[in-house]
C-alpha cells in the first residue's frame, strides 16, 4: 500500500514527477485495482503501472530504465522473506539503486524484516564490488505499536547499520484504506499529516 501511495503523490501536483510502478507481488493487487478503475471508465492516469513476475522484473526494469522517461521506477514486492534468496533478489534489484524496508513494530514482522535486510546487505556488498550502488533505508511503521516496540525498531536499524527515514509512518485507516491508482488525495488533511512529510523526505534523500 505504501508503494502506490508514495508513487501517486510523487506523480501528482505539486511534485509532478514521471513515475512507473512494477507490480511484482504475486497477488497483483495494484494491477487488479488499475483494471477495475479502467472498467469504470477512468482514463486520466498520471501513474503508469506494469505487471511482472519475479522472472520478468529484470527485463521490464531494463526496458523502462533505457527509455530515460521516468524520474522514479518503483518495484512493489512483498516484505516477507518467503521465496527470497540472494540470487532471486539480485535478479529483481539488478537496476535498483534504493530499497526502502518498512519496519512494522511487532515481533514477527521485525524478525522477517531483519532476515530480509540481511539478504539485502549481502547484495549491497556484491554490488559495491562492481562499482554499483544499493542504498538501504529502514522506515519505522508504528501501526499497533507500543512504545517499547517503537524503541526496538530504532535499535534494529542502528544495529543493522542501514540508513533510516526520520519520518515515521502511522497506518491511519482513512489514509490507507482508500486504495486507488488515480487520486493522490494530496489535499486530504490526513495525507498532509501522515504521508506528505515522508514524501518530502523521500524527494530529499532519494
Amino acid at each position: 500500500m505504501l508503494t502506490i501511495k508514495t508513487a501517486l503523490l510523487l506523480s501528482s501536483e505539486p511534485y509532478n514527477y514521471t513515475v512507473a510502478v512494477i507490480d511484482a507481488d504475486a497477488q497483483g493487487t495494484i494491477v487488479k485495482r488499475r483494471k477495475l478503475e479502467e472498467s469504470k471508465g477512468i482514463k486520466d492516469f498520471k501513474l503508469e503501472i506494469y505487471q511482472s513476475s519475479f522472472d520478468d522484473v529484470k527485463q521490464i526494469t531494463r526496458d523502462l530504465y533505457s527509455t530515460e522517461k521516468y524520474d522514479y521506477i518503483f518495484i512493489d514486492i512483498p516484505r516477507s522473506t518467503t521465496g527470497y534468496d540472494a540470487e532471486t533478489l539480485s535478479k529483481i534489484l539488478v537496476f535498483t539503486e534504493t530499497v526502502i524496508v518498512p519496519l512494522l513494530a511487532s515481533e514477527s514482522e521485525l524478525t522477517s524484516s531483519i532476515e530480509f535486510i540481511k539478504i539485502l546487505k549481502s547484495l549491497q556488498e556484491a554490488k559495491e564490488k562492481k562499482g554499483l550502488v544499493l542504498n538501504i533505508f529502514g522506515l519505522a511503521n508504528k501501526k499497533r505499536a507500543s512504545l517499547k516496540m517503537n524503541d526496538k525498531v530504532g535499535q534494529i536499524i542502528k544495529g543493522l547499520k542501514i540508513d533510516r527515514f526520520d519520518t515515521e509512518i502511522r497506518e491511519v485507516p482513512t489514509v490507507f484504506n482508500n486504495f486507488n491508482t488515480n487520486d493522490s488525495e494530496y489535499n486530504n488533511e490526513k495525507v498532509q499529516t501522515y504521508l506528505v512529510p515522508f514524501i518530502n523526505e523521500f524527494v530529499e534523500k532519494v
